[in-house]
C-alpha cells in the first residue's frame, strides 16, 4: 500500500470528533499537502483519499484547488498547475473548464497529444466551449495536423462569430495553405471584431 496509503488508513480509523474552525483549516491544509504529494508521486488513489478528507474539512475544496491551478498556470509553473488540475478533476471529473486549463498546461509543456485529449474531454462535456475548440486547433497545429486544426478553428468561430483570436488563427493557417484571399478575409474579420471590442469599452 505504501507510506501514504498506510497513513490514510490510520487517519480514517481515528474516531470523528467536533473540531474548531482553526483545527479544520489545519487539517484541510495537511490533507491537501499529502494529496498533492501523492499525485506528484503517481499515487492518485491515496491522493484521492486525502482529497475526500479535505472535502470534509472545507466544502470549497474543488474551487480552491482549481484556483490554485489557475494561479500556477498564470505564473508559468505548468507542472504544478497540472497537479492541481488533476486533483480537481479527481473530485469533479465533469468540470469542463478544468479539462481546458489542464490542456493549456500540457500544451505549454509541449505535450501536445495529451493537450488535445484534454480539450477533447472538455468538448465532450461542453460541446459549446469555443475556447477549447480554438485551443484544440492550436495543439493540433503543433502536431502537424493542419486540416484538423482548421476544422477546430472553424467550429470555434461557428460557436462564437466574434471570436477574434480564432479568426486570426484561421487566417494564419489559411495563409500557410496558400489560400491568401481567404486568409485576408479572416484577418480583416479579426481586426474589425477587435476594433468593435475596443470601441465598446
Amino acid at each position: 500500500m505504501g507510506f501514504f496509503g498506510d497513513l490514510l488508513t490510520k487517519l480514517n480509523s481515528i474516531p470523528e470528533k467536533s473540531v474548531s474552525a482553526e483545527e479544520a483549516q489545519k487539517s484541510f491544509e495537511a490533507n491537501i499537502f499529502f494529496a498533492k504529494t501523492c499525485f506528484e508521486r503517481g499515487e492518485s488513489d491515496s491522493g484521492l483519499g486525502f482529497l475526500n478528507m479535505a472535502m470534509l474539512d472545507n466544502p470549497n475544496c474543488i474551487t480552491i484547488l482549481n484556483n490554485q491551478g489557475i494561479l500556477s498556470l498564470n505564473e508559468g509553473d505548468d507542472e504544478e498547475a497540472l497537479v492541481f488540475f488533476d486533483m480537481t478533476l479527481a473530485l469533479s471529473p465533469k468540470y469542463s473548464d478544468v479539462w481546458r486549463y489542464r490542456g493549456e498546461a500540457l500544451q505549454n509543456l509541449d505535450r501536445y497529444a495529451e493537450a488535445v485529449a484534454s480539450y477533447d474531454k472538455a468538448i465532450s462535456i461542453n460541446p459549446n466551449d469555443e475556447n477549447s475548440w480554438n485551443n484544440r486547433g492550436v495543439a493540433l497545429l503543433d502536431l502537424g495536423m493542419n486540416n484538423e486544426a482548421l476544422s477546430s478553428y472553424e467550429q470555434a468561430i461557428t460557436l462564437n462569430p466574434n471570436f477574434a483570436l480564432a479568426w486570426n488563427n484561421r487566417g494564419n493557417l489559411l495563409r500557410h495553405f496558400g489560400r491568401d484571399k481567404e486568409a485576408e478575409v479572416s484577418y480583416k474579420t479579426a481586426i474589425d471584431i477587435h476594433k468593435k471590442q475596443i470601441n465598446s469599452r
